[in-house]
């Protein structure tokens, strides 16, 4: 049997991670936006080359993998707890455009989700990294589309015993995502996307004790996010 990691530590590391490197991306930009005073970085207006940082709030998750559903054969008789309801939450992301089209990002959302007929919640907490390609970046409406890599954890904790109340699956998989940005200044935009994720559940840890899945459950699902992003570098 072995000792569980730190029951919120890998999303709560890497949120911790994208907060720090859009402070460093902030601060680089406003040093740079002072030594070189009015000079035009972007190559138009609404052109998305360059760094931007991001919160996504409200975002809706939606559980849509038969993983979800009572009936599920788990270790640790989970299976009078998985019927997800539709969740609300948040997230963060940044994105750095080596052009107009072309874009890294990478995101921390997380969403609650209640559990038909019980007061149970469960937090389903998901890291994207991928890439995106964004058309009409020459406009104030522009339409972006991106896909790549997924973990996804969906994680119990009662806050009350280490050793019987807290659960966790994961597992890895990859996205798609999809959506329109609204260029509203040099330094804001406005955006709605929905991703949907594809991926197993391929490890459950109950307590303190984990195990691999030998049959892994489907973990998809379904997100819908509204964020506000801040545009870094702003030279205009």
């Amino acid at each position: 049997m072995r000792r569980p990691r730190c029951r919120r530590g890998r999303t709560g590391v890497a949120a911790s991670i994208l907060i720090a490197l859009a402070l460093v991306l902030v601060m680089s930009g406003v040093s740079c936006a002072q030594s070189r005073g009015k000079s035009r970085w972007r190559t138009s207006r609404y052109g998305r080359q360059g760094a931007e940082i991001w919160l996504e709030a409200p975002r809706v998750g939606v559980a849509t993998g038969s993983g979800y559903k009572n009936g599920t054969d788990l270790p640790g008789d989970l299976t009078d707890d998985l019927d997800l309801a539709t969740g609300l939450g948040f997230g963060f992301g940044m994105m750095f455009g080596f052009s107009d089209n072309v874009a890294l990002e990478a995101r921390v959302v997380q969403t609650s989700h209640g559990v038909s007929g019980s007061d149970k919640r469960w937090d389903l907490d998901q890291i994207h990294v991928g890439g995106r390609y964004t058309f009409l970046h020459d406009r104030r409406i522009q339409i972006f589309a991106g896909a790549g890599g997924a973990r996804s954890t969906l994680e119990f904790d009662a806050s009350e015993s280490l050793l019987t109340d807290f659960e966790r699956l994961s597992g890895f998989g990859w996205y798609v995502a999809g959506g329109v940005d609204y260029v509203f200044s040099s330094r804001w935009v406005v955006s709605l996307r929905t991703d949907y994720t594809v991926m197993k559940y391929n490890h459950i840890l109950v307590g303190v004790s984990e195990e691999d899945i030998e049959d892994p459950l489907d973990g998809s699902s379904l997100g819908v996010s509204l964020s506000v992003n801040y545009r870094v570098p702003v030279w205009w």
